[in-house]
C-alpha cells in the first residue's frame, strides 16, 4: 500500500507539470490564477485497481520522468485498455493531453473521469481544474471560469 501511494505521488507530480502552465491571456483574466491546488494534488490509483495497470503506471512514470511522453501515452492507453472503467486513469490521460496541449481531448477526458469518478470529490476537483485550464487556452474564459467554480464547489463540499 506504501509502495502504490509513493507511486501515485510521482506519477501525479509529472503529469501535474502540464498543469502548471500560464495563460496566454492576461494575468487578471485567468480564473485559474487565484488557485494553485492542482498543483499539489495527489490522485492515487484507485483501491481495486490491478497489479498489470499498477506496473504500467510505474513505467509510465518512469518514461514521462525521463521525457518520453509518447511512451508515457502509449503505457497509460494500455492501461486503459486493462481497466477501461478506471476513472483516475482516464484523469491521468486528460493531464497528460493537457500538457501535450491538446486541450479538447484534455477536456473529453476530464469529463470522462468526472462520469466515473461519482463520489471521488478530490479527483472530480482535480478534473474540473484539468478543464478550466484547457477552456481557458481555448480562449473560453467563461467556460474555464464556470470549470473553476465547480472544482471549488467541490472542494468546499468534501
Amino acid at each position: 500500500m506504501r509502495n502504490l501511494f509513493a507511486l501515485a505521488i510521482v506519477v501525479s507530480l509529472i503529469l501535474l507539470a502540464g498543469c502548471s502552465i500560464k495563460s496566454r491571456t492576461s494575468e487578471s483574466l485567468d480564473p485559474l490564477a487565484h488557485n494553485n491546488q492542482a498543483e499539489h494534488q495527489v490522485i492515487a490509483p484507485e483501491s481495486r485497481t490491478g497489479d498489470a495497470v499498477k506496473s504500467l503506471l510505474l513505467d509510465a512514470r518512469g518514461a514521462a520522468s525521463s521525457g518520453n511522453i509518447a511512451r508515457a501515452e502509449s503505457l497509460l492507453e494500455r492501461a486503459l485498455r486493462i481497466e477501461p472503467r478506471n476513472a483516475v486513469l482516464w484523469h491521468y490521460m486528460a493531464k497528460m493531453k493537457l500538457h501535450q496541449g491538446r486541450y479538447s481531448k484534455a477536456i473529453g477526458m476530464a469529463a470522462k473521469s468526472n462520469s466515473m469518478a461519482k463520489n471521488d470529490y478530490t479527483l472530480r476537483a482535480d478534473n474540473w481544474r484539468i478543464i478550466a485550464h484547457a477552456e481557458n487556452w481555448l480562449g473560453n474564459i467563461s467556460k474555464s471560469k464556470m470549470a473553476q467554480e465547480k472544482a471549488d464547489q467541490l472542494i468546499s463540499n468534501k
